[in-house]
């Protein structure tokens, strides 16, 4: 029988754990923390995730993506103010948090790396301040981080530093009496985490575990509403290396609910940000945007892209 880390039975057929985490150390805000392993179908793992009555988030209005970091300020032009692009969004999220509460219950949906990130949690920071000063529960804006580890053991996931070693990548291991250990480790801004449990050469990666996560979620409200509805959906990309293109790519190709990904690049971030908007602009000054003999503008920055990807 499943059961959740707090010991509570969930249910027969499936073995998600449930609980919840601070994000910072001896933090007393937690956030919900969804785990699965290889062991057990995705498919199946999401769905009951996505039903389950404390995790489960609200109908999604619109599907936000955020790719790449800004690590140092020497990598980023004159040009990127990110204080300003920061509010940008958050005035956007807020948009939808107000129309949310006019015509349905539908909410954004913000996906962000679990890792610290401080666009991202400055973004999700503001954004929740003007939905308090706009009187607007936070219940309306969703903030999910999904990633994958190494399987653990389930029952010894239930403390900030057994996450914090959970998704270490090398040797370097967390202990509460760490003197290196401070805020910046996990973005502490995250409402829900999925932790999905892989085992040695497993070739599913965080952005794999998104896009089946998305279709399920997808599924669900179909089934709800008893119609078929097509969320937008859009990739913030700002900064970034190579390791952030194939994943791009992928998801710009992919078709999910009857909708592909958009991608707006943020320009002045540095990184791949900056080479990508470079490439849009050489594929746009060289060509219209209906130039039948290249194709469209989107189909030549793909294959653009994918040349990027293979180097």
């Amino acid at each position: 029988m499943a059961k959740s880390l707090s010991g509570t039975n969930i249910r027969e057929d499936t073995s998600v754990k449930f609980t919840r985490l601070p994000l910072k150390p001896f933090g007393h805000k937690t956030a919900h923390l969804a785990y699965f392993d290889y062991n057990e179908d995705i498919g199946r793992s999401l769905q009951f995730i996505l039903n389950d009555s404390e995790f489960a988030p609200p109908a999604p209005k619109l599907l936000v993506v955020f790719e790449g970091s800004v690590r140092l300020p020497s990598e980023r032009l004159n040009e990127f103010n990110e204080k300003q692009f920061c509010s940008s969004m958050a005035r956007l999220l807020l948009a939808i948090g107000k129309n949310s509460q006019k015509d349905d219950q539908s909410v954004p949906w913000v996906f962000s790396n679990i890792r610290y990130d401080s666009v991202a949690e400055r973004i999700i920071q503001l954004t929740k301040q003007q939905y308090l000063a706009n009187d607007i529960s936070l219940s309306k804006f969703i903030t999910i981080g999904i990633d994958v580890c190494p399987a653990v053991q389930e029952e010894s996931l239930n403390t900030y530093f057994s996450l914090v070693n959970a998704l270490q990548s090398t040797t370097i291991k967390a202990t509460e009496s760490s003197s290196n250990y401070n805020n910046r480790i996990l973005n502490k801004r995250l409402s829900r985490i999925i932790l999905y449990g892989q085992r040695s050469h497993d070739l599913i990666d965080r952005r794999a575990v998104l896009q089946r996560f998305i279709e399920e979620a997808s599924r669900n409200s179909d089934n709800v509403k008893n119609e078929s509805i097509s969320v937008p959906k859009i990739m913030i990309l700002y900064g970034g290396d190579d390791t952030n293109s194939e994943p791009i790519h992928r998801l710009m190709n992919i078709e999910l609910e009857r909708r592909k990904f958009g991608l707006v690049i943020i320009r002045g971030t540095g990184g791949l940000a900056d080479i990508l908007a470079w490439v849009y602009d050489k594929i746009k000054n060289g060509m219209t945007v209906y130039d039948t003999s290249r194709g469209s503008l989107t189909t030549t920055f793909l294959r653009e892209l994918k040349v990027i990807v293979n180097q």
